[in-house]
Formats: C-alpha cells, sequence, structure tokens
C-alpha cells in the first residue's frame, strides 16, 4: 500500500528527467550529427535484433504470432537515462564509442 501513489510516480519522474538532463550536458551534439548513418545502423539493429529474438524464443514456445510480437516487442526498448549515467560513471561519454552510444540511444527511442 502506498499512501499518495501518484507523488510517488511524480518523484520518480522527476528523478528521471533530472538524471537525463545531468548527463546531457556532457553530449557533444556535434559528434552525434557527424555519426548520423552509423547511429541510424546501431539504433536500428539495436530494436531489431531483441525484437527477433523475442518474437524466434516465443514462436518456438508455441505462443501464436501475436503474442510472439508482443514479447519481442517488450525486449526492444532501451533507456537513455541509464545508458547516460553508465557512460558517464565509466568515463567513456566524451569518448566516440561513448557519443556513438547515446545518439543510438536517442534514436532508438524515436524508433
Amino acid at each position: 500500500f502506498t499512501p499518495h501513489p501518484d507523488s510517488l510516480m511524480l518523484i520518480g519522474e522527476l528523478g528521471i528527467l533530472l538524471l537525463v538532463l545531468e548527463a546531457g550536458l556532457d553530449v557533444d551534439l556535434e559528434m552525434i550529427r557527424k555519426m548520423g548513418a552509423r547511429a541510424v545502423g546501431v539504433a536500428i539493429s539495436g530494436s531489431l535484433v531483441p525484437l527477433g529474438i523475442g518474437f524466434g524464443i516465443a514462436s518456438a514456445l508455441g505462443l501464436d504470432w501475436k503474442q510472439a510480437l508482443s514479447v519481442g516487442v517488450v525486449l526492444s526498448p532501451t533507456s537513455v537515462g541509464i545508458a547516460l549515467n553508465v557512460l558517464s560513471s565509466a568515463k567513456i561519454l566524451a569518448t566516440e564509442m561513448g557519443q556513438l552510444i547515446v545518439a543510438a540511444a536517442i534514436l532508438d527511442d524515436i524508433i
């Protein structure tokens, strides 16, 4: 039992917003622009590979195509906030690889 579930949700959403804002201050937009095609490729494969694996496993377990697709969709999302926090903590956010991961995660969320 939570006395004020809406308040708890608001605090959680504010925390995520602050996490993304803090890490986003270190993102180099020019480097992300340079990576355009590579970032799109990583984002698409980062969405489709888990979707395909989840769909395949669920189909192999005997689920119909709609249920299997639902399992695949559940496995596809990424978290930009968590990626930014991990990259920032590891001090690789400012590297080319870190920026590629950030760009792909942002595009993956858009997809």
